[in-house]
């Protein structure tokens, strides 16, 4: 399996963070936590991953034009976000998603290490430029209080939440795949 870089990880999801305006600091943080942790921690149990996707699934209004069914974290397309809402307008299944989640969950190689080189990637290049809403200041006060937790999976930011109501799991190309041949059928 391919593994991202921090900087090819900064150089992909830059731009997708500089062109969504309801993107900030934390929803970039997020995003890095994703590509480099996995969605481990949404899978405490089997009971826990099925009852938090069966509130999403059945208060997720129907598709928006704008959700993708599958969004790639990093450029290796090795790890992504599936969107609960297209995948289910589609006919896709809930046993199944949850399913391909813990595979996921379980399969993902996390990589703390590569969290906190691309986060700092990003802390340098914003203390050079600003990108879009996000800025040195904020990713400075963000990682203040992260690394006082030890850098812990943390919610959207409330302007993303709002805009977007994400709702999604993260899952490896390889269990997303047999999801996708299901949807075929």
């Amino acid at each position: 399996m391919n593994l991202c870089e921090p900087v090819d990880l900064i150089d992909f999801a830059l731009p997708k963070w500089q062109s969504d305006p309801n993107t900030r600091i934390d929803d970039a943080y997020k995003w890095i936590f994703q590509a480099t942790r996995g969605g481990e921690h949404m899978a405490p149990s089997r009971e826990g991953a099925a009852k938090a996707l069966e509130m999403e699934w059945t208060d997720a209004e129907p598709a928006a034009d704008v959700d993708a069914m599958w969004e790639p974290l990093c450029p290796c397309e090795n790890i992504g976000r599936l969107n609960v809402r297209p995948f289910r307008d589609l006919g896709g299944q809930r046993d199944d998603l949850v399913e391909a989640f813990l595979t996921s969950s379980r399969s993902f190689n996390a990589r703390p290490d590569a969290l906190l080189s691309s986060w700092n990637e990003l802390g340098h290049r914003l203390e050079r430029q600003s990108s879009g809403a996000l800025n040195h200041g904020n990713w400075s006060l963000l990682n203040a209080a992260l690394m006082a937790k030890s850098y812990p999976a943390i919610h959207h930011s409330t302007d993303y939440r709002a805009a977007r109501r994400p709702a999604y799991r993260i899952l490896t190309t390889g269990a997303l795949q047999p999801l996708l041949g299901m949807l075929q059928r």
